[in-house]
């Protein structure tokens, strides 16, 4: 009975250190990416370089995006990564997180101010700006929204 429960962890322990060692877990039934082999990829000009956000536009036509440090939303074709449209907000800052919901888009500053981005693509959409609880210290990095 020891020797089993022995070959049992080693082989567990096994399975689990070959899990870890694929870094893009693609083999992994609940990733069903494969990060290494993806659909399409982009080039994208200088000023989008480094995307901190991206969300899913409402109607699903394009994708939403934030650098990390132009307070702009842009607004790329999904299936060319072109810029579409740029939506100003804010001066510049540490922006970390986007996304759409219904018309509006809501900004994360890692500092964890929210921006609510009322209508965000229509002409001269009214931005709000949310404190929260959290803070630079906490240097936060990312925005998710769960509709449920």
């Amino acid at each position: 009975m020891p020797q089993l429960l022995v070959l049992s962890l080693f082989s567990s322990w096994f399975s689990f250190i070959n899990w870890l060692s694929d870094p893009f877990r693609s083999n992994h039934p609940s990733f069903p990416y494969h990060l290494d082999h993806p659909d399409v990829t982009f080039d994208m000009p200088d000023e989008i370089k480094e995307i901190s956000g991206l969300s899913l536009t409402a109607d699903g036509e394009m994708l939403a995006a934030v650098n990390d440090e132009a307070g702009i939303v842009f607004l790329l074709d999904k299936k060319t990564g072109e810029i579409r449209s740029r939506v100003p907000f804010r001066e510049s800052g540490d922006f970390e997180g986007v996304e759409i919901v219904g018309n509006d888009a809501w900004v994360l500053k890692s500092s964890g101010t929210l921006y609510q981005i009322k209508n965000f693509a229509e002409q001269n959409p009214v931005v709000e700006k949310y404190k929260s609880f959290l803070t630079s210290e906490n240097d936060v990095e990312g925005l998710a929204f769960d509709a449920k």
